[in-house]
C-alpha cells in the first residue's frame, strides 16, 4: 500500500461572483495489487495466463472476431488534420515544414511521380481523387542535408517513383527494413523536435509481458517501437536503457511488401470479416500488452509498414479501427505527419487518460470539476 501521509492541499474559496465549484485539487491514487481472483480470467483481463504467444494470440483472435472495422480512405487525413470543428494535434507540422524536411533530406528525392501534399487517400491521390504531380521547389544545398541509411539496393532498379532513397525496394528480408525505417524515424523525431519520444529497432529484443502486477516469461518483440516519456506516460522522466511496454507510445510491425498479405490482396470486407494474416493480430499482441502495462491508456496507435505501404490501426477496449493503405513514395508527406502522430507530446491524442498523471513519484488523478447548473453538460460527460 502506498503511504499516502501527504495530505491533499485544501482546495482554493471561490472568488466574489464566481460560478459554479472550484476545480478540485489532484489527490493521490492509492497503488495496491489486486488478488488473481478478483481479475476475471477471460481474454478481455489481462489474466489470461498464456504459456506462449501463440495462445494469446489465439485467445486475441476470438476475442477480436466481428471488431475489425475498416475507417477507409478518410481514416488517417481525419487522424492527422481534423476538421475544423475537431481539436487538432497542438505539435503538428504545416505542409510547408514537411516539405523543407523532405527537401533537406538526404534519404529523400522528388520525382515526377511526385506530386503535392495530399490530404486524400493513399496511391498518391488527391481528395478528389485526382493524382497531383505539380513539381515542388528544387532540392536544397548539400550542405543543409542531414544523413540518412545507405540503401541496399542499385538506384537504376528502383520504380520511378520510388522517393525514399534510404529504403531497399526488394529487400531479401525484412530484417533489412529495421534499421532503414529507424534512421527515417528518428531523423524526422529529431528535425521536428521530438526530444522526449525515440524509435527503437526492437526486433529480436524480448519485451516483458506482465500478468496483473506479476512478471510472467511471456515476452514479444516488435519490429519497431516509438517510446517515449511524460507526465501520463510514465514515473519514470527519461527515456529507458531497453525497450519497456510501459513507454511504448505505438508498437509497428514492418513486413516485406511480398509477404504482407501472405500471397494475396484482400478486400476492405475481408479484412473485416477474417483477420487472414497474423500481421494485424500480432499488433493487437503488442497493443493489449500497452494496455495491461500503462492503465490509463483509452486506446493504442500501431502501424503495419512495408517498403511500398503503410496501414494506421486504432485499438481500443471494443475493438479495432483500421485504414487503408497507403503509398508511403507517392504520399511521402502523409507518412512523415503519421510518423509525427503517433510521437506527439499531446498525451491525450496519443490515447492517454491526462486526468491520471505523475508529480515526481506520486501518482494524481485530478477531477474536472462541473457547474451543477449546466445539467445537460454535467450529465453528458
Amino acid at each position: 500500500m502506498r503511504n499516502l501521509a501527504r495530505t491533499t492541499p485544501p482546495r482554493d474559496p471561490p472568488s466574489p461572483g464566481a460560478v459554479g465549484p472550484p476545480i478540485p485539487a489532484p489527490f493521490p491514487i492509492p497503488q495496491y495489487a489486486a488478488s488473481d481472483s478478483q481479475v476475471e480470467d477471460t481474454p478481455a483481463s489481462d489474466a489470461v495466463d498464456t504459456e506462449n504467444v501463440d495462445q494469446l494470440r489465439s485467445a486475441l483472435r476470438a476475442e477480436m472476431a466481428g471488431g475489425w472495422v475498416t475507417g477507409g480512405a478518410a481514416f488517417v487525413p481525419n487522424v492527422i488534420q481534423p476538421s475544423e470543428n475537431e481539436k487538432g494535434f497542438s505539435d503538428m507540422p504545416s505542409d510547408e515544414e514537411v516539405e523543407k524536411f523532405l527537401e533537406t533530406y538526404n534519404g529523400f528525392k522528388w520525382t515526377s511521380c511526385h506530386g503535392t501534399p495530399s490530404k486524400g487517400p493513399g496511391d498518391g491521390a488527391s481528395a478528389s481523387g485526382a493524382r497531383t504531380r505539380t513539381s515542388l521547389h528544387p532540392r536544397k544545398a548539400s550542405g543543409n542535408r542531414h544523413p540518412a541509411p545507405s540503401s541496399q539496393s542499385p538506384e537504376d532498379s528502383r520504380p520511378p517513383w520510388w522517393t525514399w532513397t534510404c529504403l531497399p525496394n526488394d529487400p531479401d528480408e525484412e530484417a533489412e527494413l529495421d534499421k532503414p525505417f529507424e534512421t527515417i524515424m528518428n531523423d524526422i523525431l529529431k528535425f521536428f523536435g521530438r526530444s522526449t519520444r525515440q524509435a527503437i529497432a526492437t526486433h529480436g529484443q524480448q519485451m516483458p509481458h506482465s500478468r496483473d502486477v506479476h512478471a510472467t516469461e511471456l515476452k514479444t518483440s516488435p519490429d519497431i517501437c516509438i517510446i517515449g516519456h511524460g507526465p501520463s506516460i510514465t514515473k519514470v522522466q527519461r527515456l529507458p536503457n531497453k525497450p519497456v511496454y510501459t513507454h511504448v507510445a505505438a508498437p509497428i510491425e514492418l513486413k516485406h511488401e511480398k509477404d504482407a498479405y501472405e500471397g494475396k490482396q484482400p478486400s476492405l470486407g475481408e479484412w473485416q470479416a477474417e483477420p487472414h494474416t497474423n500481421h494485424k493480430i500480432q499488433l493487437a499482441v503488442y497493443a493489449r500488452e500497452c494496455f495491461v502495462q500503462q492503465p490509463n491508456r483509452r486506446f493504442v496507435y500501431g502501424l503495419l509498414l512495408t517498403e511500398k505501404y503503410v496501414r494506421l490501426f486504432q485499438f481500443d477496449r471494443a475493438g479495432c479501427l483500421f485504414s487503408g493503405r497507403i503509398h508511403i513514395h507517392r504520399d511521402a508527406h502523409m507518412f512523415v505527419k503519421l510518423i509525427l502522430a503517433l510521437s506527439t507530446t499531446d498525451e491525450a491524442k496519443l490515447g492517454f487518460d491526462t486526468r491520471i498523471h505523475w508529480e515526481d513519484q506520486d501518482l494524481y488523478f485530478s477531477p474536472k470539476a462541473y457547474n451543477t447548473g449546466e445539467r445537460d453538460n454535467m450529465l453528458g460527460r
